[in-house]
């Protein structure tokens, strides 16, 4: 967490602090949920996110190295989860309807 001055919590601080470490950085994550991953993604590579069905319970792990095309990360996705996923302009459509 960040600190201002005066003691307080800066969350914005934080929050921009973490975006500008994703630009830098890979993205790893550790048995983290599905939709957790996903949520992550959308912030690392700027498009939102609409799902088409329920999100599975379920937990994956891997790692993303920086600069990889938004295809290949969704590939990626589609191999861990067996989910669709289709992106249309800024929109990632996100379905689990066959799982």
């Amino acid at each position: 967490m960040a600190v201002n001055k005066d003691g307080a919590l800066s969350l914005q601080r934080m929050a921009k602090l973490e975006k500008e470490a994703w630009r830098k950085l890979d993205f790893e994550f550790d048995n983290e949920s599905i939709k957790t991953v996903l949520h992550q993604l959308s912030q690392w590579y700027g498009f939102e996110l609409s799902y088409q069905s329920s999100v599975p319970n379920q937990y994956i792990s891997g790692k993303i190295i920086n600069g990889t095309k938004t295809s290949d990360v969704l590939e990626i996705m589609k191999n861990l989860t067996n989910g669709n996923f289709q992106m249309k302009g800024k929109v990632l459509y996100v379905n689990f309807a066959n799982n």
